[in-house]
């Protein structure tokens, strides 16, 4: 983790502090025209150009410049959680350097302030007029992918939904009836119990970058948007726009998104129906190498600073790197994704559907801090599309599974059709929605508490690997997480005691918890360290103490002797 913050203090930072020193060295060569750029077939090429500073070059300036950037308040107390207040990387790019590339460039694309970075379509001949400026310290190709499906992951299995019935409170007997053919991609990630408890992701900001959304499906009534960009044309509609859209353009995206937010009691619902939402635009479809990577890192700052906490992404690039390159730090994306997260954004995105070979994934799920999300099916076996890792820097990736075949999903330009949908694309939405329920459940957690008990507490914890990752994702128990568990018995008969009083210390915490006829306790949410429990029983005389360590979840079991 050190190497990457270092990494971060080098890319994203174009001067070092108050003293203006630069800290990217041309002589260095890092502004030599790579040949991946010139060996493009085309007269014409996309580049990021990152500039060597932002034009602040003593304190007085810098304070002044980080207090005028426009982070939302949301925001600020989200990155608080991380101990990550604001810096150089808030500041915008200097509107004289983007100029001058203008002047250049055939076109201007986006801007990253992270990176200190435009990215532009210059002509090849003149590429070198851009290396002369002494501005710039660095130009790089950008990454062209796709989106992280199946070629055609839209079966011709679908229908058409019931009656809608609005009942956010059900019985407990009617729940098959109420999730519908949703009900067991739930159920696997323990979504539903977070339901029964009350969580449905009211007050959580999810942001989700895809290729557009039709919210005029029935299961979108509800859906509340704070905010919406479309980074292809630059305007505030992410709808289908049939004057500058081709006809597939917002069907992958509003597949994903109802996996988070659909609400149609019968039919389909989401893990997080009663979150709200930040809704990017990045993904092209008008060409097989649509997806462009400055949309998606522009996405991801734009939704950051408007105070998402959760992110979800189906995206995946491949084109301009090997696999030898996804290291988390050497993609420009999973730099930008790294760097969301350490603000305090729980990132989600897909694992890829190039499976079942080793390092198959693509970018930006390598980046360290994501949730990345491989496919199982409802037996909670892999999908042989889903990619495996390691990343090349050797880290477990995936680090979650959730479901990712005969996924219930909206279909669509309709008003209430559904279908049933293949990939990764539809595994990272359901984990997305499990995580902002987590987020409502502990909204004092930081990126890396989430990440943590993520990872702990899914079925594979113990003996992770590059296919399956930690295992399904069990949002339930991430809730409880550190906790301590365990049966208390008789000693004699080997029986299940009811009514053992179970006292947990840990630091200045006492909890108390009777076992119920099972004889089974759970202590929840524990501090983390040493945790004293003991269990207590009349007619057992003093019981029995011990002292465990969490995290992680420990169990605990007693054998109770009754008092002769």
């Amino acid at each position: 983790m050190i190497n990457i913050i270092i990494t971060f203090i080098v890319i994203f930072l174009g001067c070092q502090g108050a003293a203006g020193e630069e800290v990217f060295n041309r002589q260095k060569g890092w502004t030599v025209i790579p040949q991946s750029v010139l060996s493009q077939p085309w007269e014409e090429c996309d580049i990021w150009v990152l500039f060597t500073d932002k034009g602040v070059f003593d304190e007085a300036e810098l304070q002044e410049a980080i207090r005028q950037a426009d982070i939302s308040e949301r925001a600020k107390i989200r990155r608080a959680k991380n101990g990550e207040g604001m810096g150089i990387y808030d500041v915008p790019i200097l509107e004289d350097y983007k100029q001058s590339i203008g002047e250049i460039a055939a076109a201007l694309r986006q801007e990253s302030r992270w990176f200190n970075a435009v990215s532009a379509t210059v002509k090849k001949r003149d590429l070198a007029k851009i290396v002369d400026l002494p501005f710039v310290a660095e130009i790089r190709p950008i990454a062209r992918g796709r989106s992280a499906r199946l070629e055609k992951w839209e079966e011709a299995v679908y229908w058409q939904g019931g009656d809608y019935y609005p009942a956010k409170d059900y019985e407990r007997g009617q729940e098959g009836a109420f999730y519908g053919t949703s009900y067991d991609q739930l159920y696997q990630i323990g979504v539903i119990d977070a339901h029964r408890r009350g969580y449905y992701g009211d007050d959580v900001i999810v942001a989700v970058l895809d290729g557009g959304f039709m919210l005029e499906h029935r299961a979108f009534q509800h859906s509340e948007v704070l905010g919406q960009w479309d980074f292809i044309f630059h305007d505030d509609n992410t709808d289908f726009d049939p004057h500058q859209d081709v006809r597939g353009q917002p069907t992958h995206g509003t597949a994903c998104m109802s996996n988070i937010g659909a609400y149609d009691p019968g039919n389909l619902i989401g893990c997080a129906p009663f979150a709200k939402f930040l809704l990017a635009k990045t993904e092209d479809v008008r060409s097989e190498t649509a997806v462009e990577e400055d949309y998606w890192v522009a996405a991801v700052e734009w939704a950051e600073r408007n105070g998402a906490d959760v992110l979800s992404s189906s995206l995946s690039y491949l084109d301009w790197y090997s696999q030898a390159e996804f290291d988390g730090v050497t993609p420009l994306c999973s730099r930008a994704a790294t760097q969301a997260f350490d603000l305090g954004v729980v990132i989600c995105t897909s694992m890829g559907n190039e499976g079942p070979e080793p390092r198959t994934m693509g970018t930006p799920a390598d980046a360290e801090g994501n949730v990345t999300v491989g496919a199982v099916d409802s037996l909670g076996i892999v999908t042989g599309f889903s990619s495996r890792g390691p990343t090349a820097d050797e880290r477990i990736k995936p680090n979650v599974m959730t479901m990712g075949r005969h996924v219930t999903v909206v279909r669509s330009y309709t008003y209430d059709e559904f279908s049933l949908a293949n990939g990764t694309s539809f595994s990272c939405p359901l984990a997305a929605g499990a995580l902002a329920l987590l987020v409502q459940a502990h909204p004092d957690w930081s990126s890396w508490e989430i990440l943590e008990a993520v990872e702990n507490t899914a079925t594979r914890a113990e003996r992770p690997d590059n296919t399956y990752g930690y295992g399904i994702l069990q949002i339930d128990k991430a809730m409880d997480y550190p906790c301590v568990s365990g049966f208390i018995k008789d000693g004699e008969s080997g029986k299940n005691l009811a009514d053992v009083t179970v006292e947990v210390v840990a630091g200045n915490d006492t909890i108390r918890v009777i076992t119920g006829k099972d004889g089974f306790y759970k202590a929840v949410n524990l501090p983390e360290g040493k945790c004293r429990i003991s269990a207590a029983k009349a007619d057992y005389g003093d019981g029995e103490t011990r002292t465990i360590i969490v995290p992680p979840d420990e169990y605990c079991d007693f054998v109770l002797k009754k008092q002769k």
